[in-house]
């Protein structure tokens, strides 16, 4: 059985001009994919989902203290790659200083994801195939929550490597294409490091089709396409002062963080793989796939073939990286979502195609249309999930201190949610605007409480906000709280002494007791009983 390309022919054609059914079809293509999108992600609009989660709180932070003239990690501590922090830049110009341009560009980068994949299933395999694909698309970005994050901007260029790839099979591989394939993976590295899966798999791929000399040509075009993109981020860093500042996170940080056994990622994975659902569906066809051009029982064109082989490549180097952090988070498995739609579209094709005449290609197409149609309640739903103690606790946080502060007050908050200062619209008054790092394993030092301290007493916040309440991770700044959290804590966090691993308490006890000496309590606010602690200069003022 051969699996053949569906190619409308062109039945009308003009020298001049353009083809106009084809345009017409990519507006077409174009509406249906806005309107699609634009209801999918409305729930996380800024005035339905008005808080921000904890890694979009982060970036907005960034990106609104980037554009008064803050330097990212030199002013404002962070691990993650520079590219997320300049989208929120441009976010917060493009929404005036509100999520919402942050929005919409998420919006922007979903609309062109739907759009290279239908496209790129459709030329490649058939109307049909294309509608399957990009519904498993869609609900892949549901299931792992693709909203704001490094992960959810990178999906288009994810694609669109796919994209590329797929019509340079057709001719000859040119040196414009590795160009292009450089830009892609210079983009994606400085959003993620760990996305970078796809075009490895399709450099090892055209490695082994073509001669080793051709392919040092394809290395240098590519390595100067990525350069574009790291040159400008570098010389920025270099000569605001925060190259240093950024090896530190990116690397040092970075290994810390990531330094587990492997038995420990390895399990990781394993947990973070059976709680997404999409993996029930690409490893069943990733094997059947696979065993079926090994052993010759599919016989494809070749362009659809190389296509499908880099796919069938690309799932395990994105395992491997997904594994690289030893994380679970659900956004982590984005990358896995352009291979799962192209492996069902080429499956549905398959299928489709063995039965002549086909009586099931309607009852198909209407299924998937009305799958289509139902997406848009499910992201409803998961808004109703989203809502939490949380959320609530900090908006009666930033209530309170919007009431007791002016906008020239510093206000540190205690924890991982500067979220609260950029709602709140208060400057923290240290680098570490969420303390996470101070408490990571083989990153952790004394230097950095000190360095902690002393950003507290040069630059004293009005207001410190513990939100220990909502976290497992961060000790409570009252110390009977503090001596509840340690004893509370599971048996796993501590060694035979009864000592706890990321907790270094003799590093921060003159950082306690600073606080202690010059802020008292006042209040605790919401459900999840966040502390409010005030300098005692204002009180007795």
């Amino acid at each position: 059985m051969t699996a053949k390309l569906s190619s409308a022919p062109n039945a009308i054609c003009h020298k001049s001009g353009g083809n106009p059914v084809k345009d017409n079809g990519k507006l077409q293509l174009l509406s249906v994919s806005t309107a699609l999108v634009l209801l999918i992600l409305l729930p996380f609009s800024p005035t339905i989902y008005p808080v921000p989660d904890r890694d979009t709180g982060v970036f907005l932070y960034f990106g609104d203290h980037i554009l008064q003239g803050a330097i990212p990690y030199r002013d404002m501590w962070d691990h993650k790659p520079p590219g997320i922090f300049i989208i929120y830049a441009l976010g917060q110009i493009i929404g005036f200083g509100t999520a919402w341009g942050v929005w919409l560009l998420n919006v922007v980068t979903l609309i062109l994801s739907v759009m290279f994949c239908f496209d790129l299933l459709k030329k490649a395999f058939s109307f049909v195939a294309a509608l399957a694909g990009t519904t498993v698309l869609l609900i892949g970005a549901l299931l792992t929550s693709i909203v704001n994050t490094p992960e959810s901007y990178a999906l288009p260029l994810l694609l669109a490597a796919y994209y590329l790839y797929f019509r340079t099979t057709t001719k000859k591989i040119s040196n414009k294409f590795w160009f292009y394939m450089g830009v892609i993976f210079g983009t994606l590295f400085i959003l993620k490091y760990t996305l970078i899966g796809i075009i490895i798999a399709i450099g090892l791929y055209s490695l082994w089709k073509k001669p080793r000399q051709t392919f040092r040509t394809y290395i240098l075009c590519a390595s100067f396409g990525a350069s574009l993109v790291f040159s400008p981020v570098l010389l920025y860093l270099w000569l605001t002062g925060a190259l240093s500042y950024f090896w530190n996170a990116a690397l040092i940080y970075n290994s810390a963080y990531t330094n587990l056994p492997f038995t420990v990622k390895l399990l990781t994975l394993g947990e973070g793989l059976a709680k997404n659902e999409l993996v029930y569906l690409v490893i069943p066809l990733w094997l059947l796939i696979s065993m079926a051009i090994v052993f010759k029982k599919l016989s494809v064109e070749p362009k659809v073939k190389a296509l499908v082989l880099v796919c069938l490549l690309d799932f395990p180097l994105e395992l491997i990286l997904t594994a690289l952090s030893g994380k679970n988070f659900t956004q982590y498995y984005v990358s896995l979502i352009p291979g799962v739609a192209l492996l069902v579209g080429f499956s549905t094709h398959i299928f489709l195609h063995r039965l002549n005449p086909n009586p099931l290609k309607l009852p198909i197409t209407l299924i998937l249309l009305g799958a289509l149609c139902i997406l848009p309640l499910w992201g409803w739903l998961l808004l109703f999930q989203l809502h939490s103690n949380t959320q609530q606790t900090l908006m009666e946080g930033v209530a309170y201190i919007k009431a007791h502060s002016n906008e020239s007050d510093r206000v540190l908050t205690w924890g991982s949610l500067p979220v609260v200062n950029y709602l709140a619209h208060r400057e923290s008054p240290t680098r570490y605007i969420y303390q996470l790092p101070l408490y990571t394993k083989g990153y952790s030092s004394k230097v950095l409480f000190d360095e902690l301290q002393k950003e507290l007493d040069e630059k004293k916040p009005r207001l410190i906000i513990d939100t220990a309440g909502s976290e497992t991770n961060i000790p409570p700044l009252d110390p009977s709280a503090r001596e509840n959290w340690k004893s509370a804590l599971p048996e796993e966090q501590k060694d035979r002494n009864g000592k706890i691993y990321f907790y270094p308490e003799e590093d921060m006890l003159s950082l306690f007791d600073f606080i202690d000496s010059h802020y008292r309590r006042v209040r605790s606010v919401g459900p999840n009983n966040w502390v409010i602690y005030e300098l005692i200069d204002i009180l007795e003022n």
